[in-house]
């Protein structure tokens, strides 16, 4: 299998994924939209820790609120 075919794969998996997590964002009514979940997955795989990044999301939401 070609390089190209292995991240044309990938890219397929990354946005099933991403979809799949939008669509359980959606049924929580976690408010996150399809970017900031994309952001957010980049970050942890760039090995922020996923607590940290939550309670970032949340104290900007508390901050839009007042």
């Amino acid at each position: 299998m070609g390089e190209e075919k292995k991240s044309e794969d990938r890219n397929v998996a990354s946005e099933e994924v991403l979809e799949n997590l939008f669509e359980l964002s959606q049924t929580l009514n976690t408010g996150l939209s399809k970017e900031t979940l994309s952001n957010s997955l980049e970050l942890i795989d760039d090995g922020l820790d996923p607590s940290t990044l939550a309670d970032v999301i949340l104290a900007l939401r508390d901050g839009e609120d007042q």
